[in-house]
């Protein structure tokens, strides 16, 4: 139900300042790359922020101008890896993103808080350097 998906969430959003965006656990697709290009162009993000995707998948969003977007925004795009083995330990305190499975590793793996949201939240969230509910 609703109820139990907005537990879910909630659950997984820590009272936190955040100072990393992780994106694409699992990987982003070349739709979200494109959602995530949309948000950000002609932007600078002020929060370190990753997105992780397949190499074949960057591969075609250079092809069609979505990485230089994303990348002339600082923003980090990462192939065939995520944040959940990457070593990252100690180097952030409060993660936001959209995937409750980043969320898992993030406080499992990394020891991190988290904030659950949508793309187009967290995007906002590295561009404006904190997060809006």
């Amino acid at each position: 139900t609703k109820n139990d998906i907005d537990k879910a969430k909630k659950a997984l959003t820590d009272n936190c300042n955040i100072d990393f965006v992780a994106l694409g656990c699992p990987h982003a697709s070349l739709r979200e790359l494109q959602e995530i290009a949309d948000i950000l162009e002609g932007k600078t993000v002020k929060l370190t922020t990753w997105i992780s995707t397949a190499r074949k998948t960057k591969q075609d969003a250079e092809k069609l101008g979505i990485l230089k977007i994303i990348e002339d925004s600082d923003v980090i795009v990462a192939a065939d890896t995520c944040m959940a083995v990457a070593p990252l330990k100690g180097r952030f305190k409060c993660m936001a993103t959209n995937s409750a499975k980043a969320c898992f590793y993030g406080h499992g793996s990394n020891n991190f808080k988290t904030k659950l949201g949508s793309t187009k939240q967290c995007i906002n969230a590295a561009i404006n350097g904190k997060w809006d509910e």
